[in-house]
């Protein structure tokens, strides 16, 4: 409780603010290299291993100003052979970060969700020899 006894140093107070502001945004900017460098290992494996027909990358990590303390690695694949394969991805994905996935089949998700993704998320890969 501030009482009119009290004393506040606003200069000290405002470097206070300063200096966690600026540790937070450190410990983002490390967080976020994180989640990109995990990301990049996941569109990997999944491009090599599984050959979906397109892999779409959403969400905070696409946008650096909306990425926080809460934010995952969001990806979406489109094309996979079936239900099967794609619980596999999940799980060689999941073993290669700590943090957490939203991993969706674009197939299997509401239509609206799907042009969400399509529109404002970043086609990262799509297959053009036809194979599977």
């Amino acid at each position: 409780m501030i009482t009119a006894d009290s004393h506040i140093d606003i200069r000290q107070a405002a470097e206070r603010f300063r200096q966690r502001a600026a540790a937070r945004q450190a410990r983002l900017d490390d967080r976020f290299e994180r989640a990109w460098q995990d990301c990049r290992a996941i569109i990997a494996l999944i491009i090599e291993k599984y050959h979906p027909v397109r892999l779409y990358q959403w969400g905070s990590l696409l946008h650096r100003q909306k990425f926080s303390e809460i934010s995952d690695i969001d990806l979406a694949v489109e094309g996979l052979a079936s239900p099967e394969q794609f619980f596999a991805l999940y799980g060689d994905a999941e073993a290669l970060t700590d943090f957490p996935l939203d991993l969706v089949e674009l197939e299997h998700v509401d239509p609206l969700h799907q042009t969400s993704i399509r529109r404002k998320g970043r086609l990262v890969y799509e297959r053009t020899d036809g194979s599977s």
